[in-house]
């Protein structure tokens, strides 16, 4: 073997026995030649032109930057040898993307989409909570069958909602029924409190205004335990469950962060998108509208703004502030934690040390306005945004 070809090393016997299992079940299915001899426990296997392709599928960091979920989500890269191809490539990408599932939340409730691996065929399941606007859903890394929804409406106020099914049954997971009209917001999952003096931010007409809970904008279960999620909220502020949604504790140090310069967007002071740092637990990212993006190395307690190198020369009397930059959305790759991709208002912009600096990459964009931004799922250089005319025209250019 080469010295310089990467290895990857076999796991225990739990991990040899699903890896024999795996192998027998591709070679019945094989069209093209001899089948593989299995490896023996404890070598060292070498990387061929195949393995990245199986090795990254099986990979549980990246696993989770995927909107789809396989047969074999529950097993990670510790239990596989990555060995040597035993079938064509055609059959390893059907065999490990046996099927697909997609969220949607709309203004009128929740779809599930589901497809095998070829994706020619979708099944629609829904509308899932009909009538009610969807703010957010996502499925929990660990166990993709347990979903968490965000549902909220001006009459009946915010519910969690939560499934264990993935998706065919719901349940506020404090058993409490859905709001009516008679009685809404009384079940414990639904209450969002700001802790210790609640304090003040800026209004759309200058002044200091009282924060006010009014919906969660988004779900982030944690990377290793199904009942812990982070919930992002308008009026912005970080709330955390230990306890799969039964309960919400605000994380009050965020707000501390130069809050009262807050000021909200368009479309409400929402804190909009959570990144969870998998190479470091207590590392947090966070953006908000429009106060900017801000970063917790010690698991939520403390929080600094890292906006260095946003200019906002149109929304904000200092455009080179440390706070009230209208970001639109922050993206990672798994594999390179500390950076870091940004959709602002206007400007798309890139970190490369963890948010401390930020630099404009816009390029030859026909517009660089928009809201979404998304790094490729295998290719941490390839970046997705959806350009929009301005802030006044929304629709491509």
């Amino acid at each position: 073997m080469a010295p310089d070809r990467p290895v990857f090393q076999r796991g225990g016997s739990r991990s040899l026995a699903r890896r024999r299992v795996l192998s027998t079940s591709l070679r019945d299915g094989d069209q093209g030649g001899a089948a593989a001899p299995p490896h023996q426990g404890g070598a060292e296997l070498p990387l061929s032109p195949l393995q990245p392709l199986l090795c990254t599928a099986m990979d549980p960091i990246r696993r989770n930057s995927l909107v789809m979920e396989n047969e074999f989500d529950a097993i990670s890269l510790s239990t596989f040898d990555c060995g040597e191809p035993i079938i064509r490539r055609e059959l390893i990408l059907e065999k490990i993307m046996s099927s697909v599932r997609v969220l949607v939340g709309t203004k009128k409730g929740a779809f599930i989409l589901t497809a095998d691996g070829r994706r020619e065929k979708w099944d629609v399941s829904g509308p899932h909570f009909a009538g009610w606007e969807m703010y957010h859903l996502k499925g929990s890394p660990v166990d993709p069958n347990r979903i968490y929804a965000s549902q909220t409406s001006a009459w009946f106020g915010q519910v969690i909602q939560r499934s264990d099914d993935g998706g065919k049954t719901w349940n506020t997971p404090d058993g409490v029924p859905a709001p009516t009209p008679a009685d809404f917001g009384k079940g414990v999952s639904n209450k969002f409190a700001y802790e210790g003096e609640v304090g003040t931010h800026l209004f759309y007409d200058g002044t200091q205004h009282p924060w006010e809970f009014k919906r969660i904008w988004h779900l982030e279960p944690s990377l290793t335990d199904p009942d812990t999620v982070y919930a992002g909220a308008e009026d912005a502020a970080l709330f955390k469950t230990t306890d799969g949604g039964r309960t919400w504790k605000e994380l009050p140090g965020l707000r501390g962060a130069k809050g009262n310069l807050w000021q909200p967007g368009a479309g409400g002071m929402g804190l909009h998108t959570i990144v969870l740092d998998p190479s470091n637990a207590k590392r947090i990212y966070v953006a908000i509208s429009a106060a900017g993006a801000f970063r917790t190395d010690d698991g939520g307690l403390t929080w600094k703004p890292i906006n260095r190198g946003l200019k906002s020369q149109y929304e904000l009397p200092d455009p080179d502030a440390e706070v009230g930059h209208c970001v639109h959305r922050i993206a990672m790759h798994p594999a390179r934690p500390g950076v870091l991709f940004m959709q602002k208002h206007w400007n798309v912009l890139r970190t490369d040390n963890a948010g401390d600096q930020w630099t404009q990459v816009s390029g030859n964009l026909p517009s660089d306005f928009g809201f979404p931004i998304d790094v490729h799922a295998h290719d941490p250089e390839t970046i997705y945004v959806v350009p929009i005319k301005s802030d006044s025209e929304h629709y491509p250019p």
